[in-house]
């Protein structure tokens, strides 16, 4: 219980950050890579429901054992938490350089932002990204040990829903715009490290859960025979 209790409210302090600085954007980052021009009111809005309801979901289906709908939802928390690598930290921690990060670089110059690490004219990640991800980090390994923690009756297909998420939601960093859009083509696969990066941790990590739940499977049957085999021994001897 401590651990389901612990992953919902790192995920309702996820939803909140989200709302929040979707709505009233208090760092300037919005607004910033909006060219300097405020979003209207009713864009806010979504944008905050949008982004936030997600989290909330799974904080509800953790909280009541809805396994199969946890299972879908993790696969989004997990894309959330990759995404952030794709955008900012994998660009932060290499030195990537393509027109959308170059774009970002120079609209986040009035913005605050975390100091170079390596190298000096890398994308710097914002101060809402630099205290959103570690919390998403928290957030995604309590969501996953609360997730594996929970006993269901339907393990095999919570496996089968999380192997398919980990092919299309891999696949979902390269369908990102990473290029010159006046080019009118993309680079190739292998000039993008980033989205392969991103790729790889999105697959795997499902693809873990997947097979840890499977496992699970596996031991519920193997309980579940050898209580059959119990209960009949006893009406023999009965």
């Amino acid at each position: 219980m401590m651990g389901k209790a612990l992953a919902a409210l790192c995920l309702l302090c996820v939803a909140g950050f989200e709302a929040v600085c979707w709505y009233e954007d208090p760092f300037g980052v919005h607004t910033a890579l909006n060219d300097g021009n405020a979003m209207e009111n009713a864009d806010r809005v979504r944008a905050a429901i949008a982004n936030a309801l997600p989290h909330l979901l799974l904080a509800l289906t953790l909280s009541c054992s809805m396994t199969n709908l946890s299972a879908g939802l993790l696969g989004i928390l997990v894309m959330f938490t990759g995404m952030q690598l794709f955008f900012w930290w994998i660009p932060y921690l290499f030195g990537f350089s393509t027109h959308m990060y170059e774009e970002h670089r120079l609209q986040l110059t009035a913005v605050q932002t975390i100091k170079p690490f390596l190298f000096e004219d890398a994308l710097l990640p914002d101060m809402e990204h630099a205290l959103l991800f570690p919390l998403t980090l928290v957030t995604l390994l309590l969501s996953i040990q609360a997730y594996l923690g929970t006993p269901s009756t339907s393990c095999r297909r919570e496996a089968l829903l999380l192997l398919v998420a980990s092919v299309v939601l891999a696949a979902f960093p390269f369908q990102i715009e990473t290029w010159d859009p006046a080019s009118k083509q993309p680079p190739p696969l292998a000039g993008r490290p980033e989205a392969g990066i991103t790729s790889v941790f999105i697959g795997v990590t499902l693809c873990l859960i997947a097979i840890i739940r499977l496992g699970q499977a596996t031991d519920s049957d193997d309980d579940s025979d050898d209580g059959e085999a119990m209960a009949a021994t006893h009406r023999k001897l009965d």
